[in-house]
């Protein structure tokens, strides 16, 4: 669940939030065929009521988690940014952070570049791809690694490891609760 701003400029409406819930097929069909206040009830439930009582301000979209890639974040006298260059699992909400990233680097090599200079000259959109390359892989890592890690379809089957996945799962949460500095680290890493 992500913050969203007020509805209203006055601020009247509080502890709005945008949620994405990623759920093997058959929960996901289940969860978008249910009626508005019933999926906020379930939202809720799952939340462990942390933001009480839920109630839905929107419709309900769902689309299959899929990794994808471009071949290239540049092109002739051309820059990729945001969802455009790069897809990442909706699980953190980091698609827009690492957005915002692009935009900062390209904003600072063409700043650096001075007014006089071609913004559509191939060394400078190599340096951003180069300059961009390496934060978007990780987060695009860290997110499938996440959506694998907690897919259900994907863990192991009962009679082998899955106590020790479901063990894992937990002591890793556990620890990152519990840890001020792996909350920073993680923090550090989205707004990268």
């Amino acid at each position: 669940m992500l913050p969203l701003p007020p509805a209203s400029a006055a601020g009247a409406t509080q502890g709005r939030v945008s949620m994405v819930w990623s759920a093997p097929h058959e929960l996901a069909d289940a969860l978008v065929a249910m009626a508005p206040g019933e999926l906020a009830e379930r939202v809720q439930q799952a939340a462990g009521s942390a933001l009480g009582t839920m109630t839905a301000i929107s419709r309900v979209q769902a689309f299959p988690l899929r990794l994808g890639r471009v071949g290239s974040m540049i092109g002739p006298r051309l820059a990729l940014v945001g969802d455009a260059a790069h897809l990442v699992h909706p699980l953190a909400g980091q698609g827009m952070n690492l957005g915002f990233g692009d935009v900062a680097a390209l904003a600072r090599l063409l700043r650096e570049r001075g007014s006089g200079g071609d913004p559509g000259d191939r060394l400078l959109l190599r340096r951003y791809a180069r300059a961009r390359a390496e934060p978007v892989a990780a987060m695009r890592g860290a997110t499938d690694a996440l959506q694998r890690l907690f897919d259900p379809t994907r863990r192991p089957a009962p009679d082998t490891l899955a106590p020790l996945v479901e063990l894992a799962v937990a002591l890793g949460w556990r620890a990152v609760a519990g840890s001020r500095w792996l909350k920073r680290q993680l923090v550090a890493q989205a707004v990268r």
